[in-house]
Parts: structure tokens; C-alpha cells; sequence
């Protein structure tokens, strides 16, 4: 009598070649790729091998004492700024302080590329709504400094070397005045003209700029002409003048090139008129003028022994008046009521602009202005373009290529521009309007309207691409401006998405932080740094890969954790070394607060141990002095048929590293741990598992490890016949 049998085969082994596959929580464990892991905590694939993260050390650290308290504090902005100091490279952040109800201070901190903390710059603003975030510090486009706006009045403020108090080490933010910035040219080729009423006279000459949004000196030219008639001689200006706010300055160059000038300072105002003397450098009265503040208006004064009129000239605008722009009752400043979300550098061969981004606070509509070439001080109030409809909140700017990218929270548009011809009849004839204005042409269309970024922090350009995480996890790519591709945002991240989710609030994600360093993505959400090497296959050759599934294949993702129990408002540095630049509260029963950087370990003794900012010691931040542990997870193998059982009879494993906890995981549980020693010649462990149907292996080591080629030797049953 024969009886039923099972049957088997013989012995069969697994080889994988390496773990260099990332994390996949995308699909189940036993579905993902040989070489991929279902799970990892504080590894990556580096010099050829999977290895424990290197150990986060603190560089530098100022410690801010009650009652400038970090706990309402925020950083600004959704990167560092590129500064010059001392001739070297250095990165800047806002911060700002909510101090009380009407009360905020603003804080300056430039760190050196290795994160060290250079020097801090603050000021105090007092308001009638502290929590409006509506400062911004923003790129100059030069070595010698950045510039913060305070978008409320569009104020321009620097850092300075005037320390706030002697030998504090903390220097001011001070206010660059209103006449240092650059002063348009609202026209030129203008004439003074003969008049008993200045009502009747009229400014003339050619529209050249307009007025700038973050002054309102504006500068006028002039050509003398005798009057005809016993008549006074009027420069009428285009604008309304203000009293005792800025001055007027007048600069007249006679035939002879004789340089004479005047200031009218509004502190001697009768009547809404105001006299000043004409002089040349030696003091010399030429002519007495007097401005009209009521008729916007300059004359030349009757006086015995003075000029009464400013002779007809031999060359044009001899005559040059600066002059302070009067706020009329009505008109709404550019900066009243808008708010400066983010600002960056662009441009081509003729030199770069600075393009603000801004969101009117009334019904949120987006909108961008623009500098001049090279001149980002100087931004025109004609200068601007809405992007998309109202109601969707713009986020943050990317440059790629030839475009410059306006994030939205539920969108994306590009904005492209060249220059353009002026009509030469036009400004001889001075009908042209704002020639600065109208000399380039700009061009806003749609990329997607399915995709947006509402977490500016994490726009980084990847090998000339713009990568980005939204709000929901999902981490993208710009990849073309192809109008008939729908290939133009790809999704680089759903590996990682659900983990992201998992590990972090919307808050959290609203506020990470991105860069690269070493050819990697680095993306802090919370207390986890999500990381790829942008060198992969998947995503150098995006362009090429239609298929979700292809990509995920070759983008291999890694999750990091951040030393400490609490999560910290963090900007990223990715020049020299990596680092990160946090924001903490450091103990709950005090409302101190410390602004600390920490970067990778680069000796072997510094890769080895997490010392980070924790918790206040009396006056100094006692740090954590912790050994990086580790995780990871194999995927759950079948061996070819989920629905058979198998016998796993040993497994072979090489590395490095001593204490290491191995956990076999089969049919999803994971048994009794071993501890083992990695050496990098391998090793067999025998397991014996009988009548599972997948099989997996989990490591954790306290300590750091590498983990080399893995094989597994199976028997697989047959099936009952």
C-alpha cells in the first residue's frame, strides 16, 4: 500500500547580491524587489555597501535668554540665503520672534558652509499684529550683503557692523534710508516753463521709469528756458511732493558746466512753501527757489541780487530734481497690502532680476514683480504679472532652465521673458509710459493644474530639476515644459509616501526642509530625513521612463531618524558638509530656546556618536551623547510560489559589525532574536524553519554595522498527492 506523501526538492539557494534596492512601503513586503527592504530606520547605500548612517555633531549654538523667548519663534523663509562674509561663503536665516502682542523682534544668523555660526544681526519692530511673518530676507545679488524687506511698508533693512550694545557680539539690522536706494528716473527732456498759475503748467518730457516700491524719492530732468514776459519760471513735477517727510534737492548745470544745488529739507514750511538757495561749491548764491508742496511745483524766486530765472540752456536736462513722492489720500502702496512669500535670483545674459512673489492679503491672489537687470533695489510699480485665478495662495519660486517656476498650492505655472524693441516715436514723443517697464515681454502659462507645492522648503534642483514634496507626502519632479507632453511632473517618491504620512504631521510637512548634498536629496520632515541619490538610474533618465512601477524601481529611497525626542524646525545646508540648522525649545518649564547646527560626522570617532543640543544645564544646552542605532528589514521572500511551504535550513550573511540582533521573520512574524558578529568573509547561521511560506530576515545593531551580500539555503515541499 503506497500512503500520501508530500514531496520536496532538494536543497536551493537564494543569492542576493546586495541591499542597494531602498525602502519600499509602497507595496507588501513580500511583493517588493529582491534587493529592496520593506523597512529601515538609520542606513543608506554608500561606498558600494549598506552601512549606518553617520552621527550628527553639533558645530555651533547661541542660546537665547527670556524674554526673547524661541518658544513663539519661527524661521523665515523657505531656504537659507547665499551671502558673502569676511570673503567667504556663508548662509543666512530669519528668524522671528513673536516678543508680545505688539512686539517682534527679528533675528539674522549666517552660518559658515560647515555650519559653524558667524555672526547674528537683530532688531525690534513694533507692531500692531506681530504674527503677519511678513518679513522676508532675500538675495542682493551681491558679495557684500543680503537685504531683509519688512513687506508692511516695504522697508529695506542690512546687516551692519554696529553691535547693539558694546562688545555683545550681536550687531543691528538697520534700515538702508530711503535717498541710498535707487532713485528711477520717472522722465527726462522735460522744460521749465513761464506762468503766473501753476495749475496750468504741465511736466512734460519722456516717461523713462516708473516709481520704485521701495521708495518714493523719485528723480525728474529738466532743460532750462528763459520765460517770456514778466512771468515766474516753474518745473512742474509729476507727482505730489511731501513736506517734512523726504527732501527736494535741485542739481543745475549752467553753459559754462558750473554745478550749482539746493535742498529744501520740509522743515521751514509757510504756507505749503518752502525757500532754499541755489549754490555752488563754494557757497555762492545763484538763485533763490522755492517749492510749492501744495502744486507740486518749483519756482525761481524774484530777489534783488539774485538770478530771476535759470538761463535757456545749450545742452538737454541741465536741470536734474529729486524730490519725495506724497502718499494721496486713496492710493494703495504696493507693499500695503500684500505679503512677500519668497524671492529669488533670475535672468539671462543681460543680468538677473530679483522676482518677489506675492499674495494680496484681501483675497489671496498671486501675483510676481520683478527688478531691473542687476538692480534688484529697484522694482518698479508697473513691474508685476497675476499668476492663474484668485483664491489659490502662491508658495514659493524655482528657477529651471530658461523658466522660473511659480509654485501655487494646487498648481504651477512658468514664467519665461525676452527682451523688446522700444517704439522710438513713442518716447520722442512721450507717450511711452514706463520704457524699463516695457522694454522686456513676459510670458505666464500653465504647467500642471493637478500639482502644486504648499512646502516651499523642500524645492531643490536635482541635476537641473526641480524636486519637491506636497503637502500630502508625495514627492515630484520637474521634468519638461513640454506643452504637448504629460510627462512634465513626475511622481519621484511613492515609495516613501505612506512612511511620510505615517511619521509626521501636516504641520510638520508644511515646514520641512530640503538640499542636496553629495549627490543626494535630503528631505527633513519632523524628526526623519528622507534621502535618494539623484546619480541613480530611475532618475537620470526620467525623460525616458513612462511607467510609475519602472521608476520605483530604480530610485532607491532611505529614512533616517533624527537624534532627540522633540520635533524642531529645521533649514538645511548642503555645500561643504551637510548640515542642519534647528530651532529649539529646549526644556518645557523654560522659555529659553537655542538656535543650534549640527552637520555629519567626518572622522571615524564622529560617525560613531549623535551629540546634539537636548535640554537647558543653567546657562549652556547639555547635549545628547548617544551610538546611532540601526534597523533594516529584507523583504519576505516566497521562492518562487507564496502558496507553498518551504524549510529554511541556513543563512549566509557578510558585513562588519559586533552585537548585531537577527531577528528571522517567516509568514510576517519575527522570531526569538540571535545575536551575531558581521565579518566581511560571511558566514553561515543555521535558522531551521519548517512549513513557512515566505521568509525574512530583520538586523538591529546599537552600534554601526554594513551589511554585504545575503544568501539563504531553502528545501521547498511539494504539494499532497
Amino acid at each position: 500500500m503506497r500512503y500520501p506523501q508530500i514531496g520536496r526538492t532538494g536543497n536551493q539557494t537564494l543569492a542576493i547580491p546586495s541591499l542597494s534596492g531602498g525602502i519600499d512601503y509602497e507595496k507588501p513586503p513580500e511583493r517588493i524587489a529582491d534587493t529592496a527592504l520593506c523597512y529601515a530606520q538609520n542606513v543608506w547605500w554608500q561606498d558600494g555597501q549598506l552601512q549606518t548612517r553617520p552621527a550628527f555633531q553639533t558645530v555651533g549654538q547661541i542660546l537665547e535668554e527670556a524674554p526673547a523667548s524661541l518658544t513663539n519663534a519661527d524661521i523665515l523663509g523657505r531656504k537659507p540665503v547665499s551671502i558673502t562674509l569676511s570673503g567667504e561663503e556663508a548662509y543666512a536665516v530669519l528668524v522671528e520672534k513673536i516678543i508680545s502682542t505688539s512686539r517682534q523682534q527679528l533675528l539674522v544668523y549666517a552660518f559658515s558652509a560647515s555650519g559653524s555660526i558667524r555672526k547674528k544681526w537683530k532688531m525690534e519692530i513694533t507692531t500692531a499684529d506681530p504674527t503677519g511673518n511678513y518679513a522676508r530676507l532675500l538675495p542682493s545679488g551681491s558679495d557684500e550683503y543680503v537685504f531683509l524687506v519688512y513687506a508692511r511698508t516695504g522697508a529695506v533693512y542690512y546687516p551692519s557692523e554696529e553691535e547693539t550694545a558694546s562688545g555683545s557680539g550681536v550687531y543691528k539690522l538697520l534700515p538702508l534710508p530711503e535717498d541710498r536706494l535707487y532713485i528711477p528716473t520717472i522722465f527726462m527732456n522735460g522744460k521749465t516753463l513761464g506762468g503766473s498759475d501753476p495749475n496750468s503748467i504741465t511736466p512734460g518730457g519722456t516717461m523713462i521709469e516708473g516709481y520704485s516700491v521701495f521708495t518714493r524719492y523719485f528723480r525728474c530732468y529738466y532743460t532750462t528756458v528763459n520765460p517770456t514776459g514778466n512771468v515766474y519760471q516753474w518745473l512742474k513735477l509729476p507727482a505730489p511732493i511731501s513736506a517734512g517727510t523726504g527732501h527736494v534737492q535741485v542739481t543745475y548745470t549752467d553753459n559754462n558746466g558750473t554745478v550749482y544745488t539746493g535742498k529744501a529739507n520740509g522743515t521751514n514750511v509757510t504756507g505749503g512753501v518752502e525757500e532754499f538757495n541755489l549754490s555752488d561749491a563754494n557757497g555762492s548764491v545763484f538763485a533763490v527757489l522755492r517749492v510749492d508742496y501744495n502744486h507740486q511745483a518749483i519756482r525761481v524766486v524774484y530777489n534783488s541780487g539774485y538770478a530771476s530765472y535759470l538761463p535757456t540752456s545749450t545742452f538737454s536736462n541741465n536741470l536734474e530734481v529729486v524730490a519725495y513722492r506724497k502718499i494721496v489720500e486713496g492710493e494703495t502702496r504696493p507693499f500695503s497690502n500684500v505679503t512677500v512669500k519668497d524671492g529669488c535670483l533670475f535672468g539671462g545674459s543681460n543680468g538677473s532680476r530679483l522676482f518677489l512673489l506675492l499674495e494680496e492679503r484681501s483675497n489671496n491672489n498671486c501675483k510676481v514683480m520683478w527688478s531691473e537687470p542687476g538692480m534688484p533695489l529697484y522694482i518698479s510699480e508697473n513691474s508685476y504679472a497675476y499668476i492663474g485665478n484668485g483664491g489659490e495662495r502662491g508658495t514659493a519660486l524655482g528657477v529651471q532652465a530658461e523658466y522660473l517656476t511659480i509654485f501655487k498650492e494646487r498648481s504651477i505655472y512658468l514664467l519665461s521673458y525676452k527682451n523688446k524693441e522700444i517704439d522710438a516715436d513713442k518716447v520722442i514723443a512721450g507717450t511711452s509710459a514706463d520704457i524699463a517697464t516695457q522694454s522686456i515681454s513676459m510670458e505666464v502659462r500653465l504647467l500642471s493644474d493637478t500639482v502644486g507645492c504648499n512646502c516651499p522648503g523642500t524645492i531643490v534642483r536635482c541635476l537641473n530639476r526641480l524636486t519637491w514634496m506636497t503637502e500630502d507626502g508625495r514627492i515630484f519632479a520637474f521634468m519638461t515644459a513640454n506643452a504637448y507632453n504629460d510627462h512634465n511632473v513626475v511622481e519621484v517618491g511613492r515609495e516613501i509616501c505612506t512612511r511620510i504620512r505615517e511619521t509626521s504631521e501636516k504641520g510638520e510637512r508644511r515646514k520641512a526642509a530640503a538640499c542636496v548634498y553629495d549627490g543626494r536629496y535630503f528631505l527633513a520632515v519632523g524628526r526623519h530625513i528622507f534621502l535618494f541619490d539623484i546619480r541613480d538610474y530611475g532618475f537620470t533618465n526620467l525623460s525616458y521612463i513612462t511607467k510609475p512601477e519602472k521608476i520605483d524601481q530604480h530610485i532607491a529611497w532611505y529614512e533616517w531618524q533624527l537624534p532627540g525626542d522633540q520635533s524642531v524646525r529645521t533649514q538645511m545646508i548642503g555645500a561643504e558638509a551637510l548640515v542642519l540648522i534647528k530651532l529649539f525649545d529646549l526644556h518645557p518649564s523654560s522659555t529659553k530656546g537655542a538656535i543650534a547646527t549640527a552637520r555629519l560626522g567626518s572622522t571615524p570617532q564622529e560617525r560613531q556618536r549623535d551629540r546634539v543640543p537636548k535640554e537647558l544645564v543653567g546657562t549652556g544646552v547639555m547635549q545628547t551623547d548617544s551610538l546611532v542605532s540601526s534597523c533594516l528589514e529584507t523583504k519576505h521572500f516566497s521562492f518562487g510560489g507564496i502558496r507553498d511551504f518551504k524549510r529554511i535550513k541556513a543563512l549566509f550573511l557578510s558585513g562588519s559589525g559586533t552585537g548585531v540582533r537577527l531577528f528571522p521573520v517567516a509568514d510576517g512574524s519575527a522570531a526569538d532574536p540571535m545575536e551575531i558578529c558581521l565579518n566581511e568573509h560571511g558566514g553561515m547561521i543555521p535558522v531551521f524553519l519548517a512549513r513557512c511560506r515566505d521568509f525574512g530576515v530583520r538586523l538591529e545593531s546599537d552600534d554601526a554595522i554594513t551589511v554585504g551580500p545575503i544568501s539563504i539555503e531553502y528545501q521547498r515541499y511539494g504539494v499532497v498527492r
